[in-house]
């Protein structure tokens, strides 16, 4: 996976604290937007607030571009059921550790901005150098379980759940359809087939 990949993925990890950042200062981005329109706007005076916001709005914009990229990967194969553990476990102490100290974000603090933007840096090569590409919130906010082959140890995104999968893997007739998310070897279950029911008909 390039390198390119990795920053896009680590950029949309972020996307609820995006949010909540536009969240928290709507009252103060909503009366600039108005101002700009109204030519009011003082560019001079607020131009770090403006910075913020359409730097926001593009992370926003790249995070969503990464999830459709993701998601519509139409690159897919089939394999058999293997057997399948929780690896979501990291998931709520990247969110405590990472992500909630950043909503106390303050906007119009030139130097907090600075410091947070080298820290949001500093995370992303550990985040990308470690390639902890599965630890990602929205994985979870878009309904997929973070899962982990006990053979192979690759990395799962489903659907469905353990035992669903464990289910349909005690016919040796099913089988999964995954795509494979460029070369970090983590796996998309698109959905299970269920040949068991086909050759029963």
């Amino acid at each position: 996976m390039s390198n390119w990949m990795k920053w896009s993925m680590y950029v949309m990890s972020y996307l609820p604290l995006y949010i909540l950042i536009l969240l928290q200062n709507m009252t103060d981005f909503s009366d600039m937007i108005k101002k700009i329109i109204w030519c009011k706007y003082s560019f001079n005076d607020n131009l770090l607030e403006f910075c913020v916001f359409i730097f926001i709005l593009i992370l926003v914009f790249w995070a969503l571009l990464t999830w459709e990229h993701i998601y519509s990967n139409k690159v897919s194969r089939n394999t058999k059921i293997g057997t399948y553990e929780d690896a979501g476990e990291g998931t709520l102490n990247y969110l405590a550790t990472f992500i909630v100290p950043l909503i106390s974000l303050k906007i119009n603090d030139g130097n907090t901005m600075i410091a947070n933007l080298f820290l949001f840096i500093l995370l992303g090569q550990l985040y990308t150098m470690g390639d902890l590409l599965y630890l990602n919130p929205v994985f979870t906010i878009f309904g997929f379980h973070i899962l982990r082959d006990k053979d192979t140890k690759k990395v799962m995104l489903s659907r469905y759940s353990i035992s669903q999968l464990h289910e349909a893997g005690q016919s040796n007739l099913n089988y999964i359809n995954v795509s494979i998310l460029g070369a970090s070897e983590i796996n998309i279950i698109k959905k299970i087939v269920n040949n068991e029911y086909i050759e029963d008909e």
